[in-house]
């Protein structure tokens, strides 16, 4: 999230800040726990996910550094509507939510910024809902596919920066372990994907754009 802030705008913000390190699966805020402020991540990686009825995870949305979280909060929700927690050591700044509001009323660049970042949360429910009419294989390609777009590729250009947990791919992909794992593997014997332990090495873009149907 970009945005031009004034020197007294920056220094409101490291006055009232809070930063905090978080270890690998560390939650940072639970889902329906009261917000009273928002988080920007700093450094590392952050999942946020909702719990179903059944207990079960989906991942809806990957963070990364310079990105914000809880900013729902901004938009008359008094609690958070999803669980953060840490993909990898991380650290967040918390910004007050008065301090931050104040912050919009003086920069309509971060005004702009945030508009944008609503639409873009509008955007990926619906996203979501039209992906359940994908085939599982779509919906792990394109979860492959999102991963690259939020987090890019290491030095060698063909990595994925950044390590998921089988499950949590599924999470995403609204689909099984079980699922997931066999496809994966599906997609490295048909040489689109190279696993390198818990990293995704991309080998064939094009056909794995193909998989996602994303193509059309």
């Amino acid at each position: 999230m970009c945005a031009n802030l004034t020197e007294s705008e920056l220094a409101l913000i490291q006055e009232t800040k809070s930063c905090l390190s978080y270890q690998k699966d560390d939650t940072i805020f639970k889902e329906w726990s009261p917000g009273y402020g928002i988080y920007f991540l700093t450094s590392g990686k952050v999942k946020l996910s909702k719990l179903a009825q059944n207990g079960k995870e989906t991942i809806i949305r990957l963070v990364k550094k310079g990105d914000l979280l809880g900013f729902l909060i901004l938009h008359g929700n008094e609690k958070f509507t999803n669980t953060a927690k840490a993909l990898e050591d991380s650290t967040v700044c918390y910004i007050p939510k008065d301090t931050f509001l104040t912050l919009l009323n003086t920069n309509s660049q971060l005004s702009t910024a945030l508009f944008t970042l609503f639409s873009q949360e509008l955007n990926r429910t619906e996203q979501s809902i039209t992906n359940v009419q994908k085939t599982v294989k779509e919906r792990i390609a394109e979860t492959i596919l999102f991963m690259y777009q939020i987090y890019g590729f290491e030095s060698d250009n063909k990595t994925i920066d950044v390590s998921l947990k089988r499950e949590e791919i599924g999470n995403i992909a609204l689909t099984t372990l079980e699922t997931t794992v066999r496809i994966i593997k599906d997609f490295e014997r048909d040489g689109l994907i190279e696993l390198k332990g818990k990293r995704i090495v991309i080998l064939n873009m094009p056909k794995l754009i193909r998989e996602a149907n994303l193509d059309n």
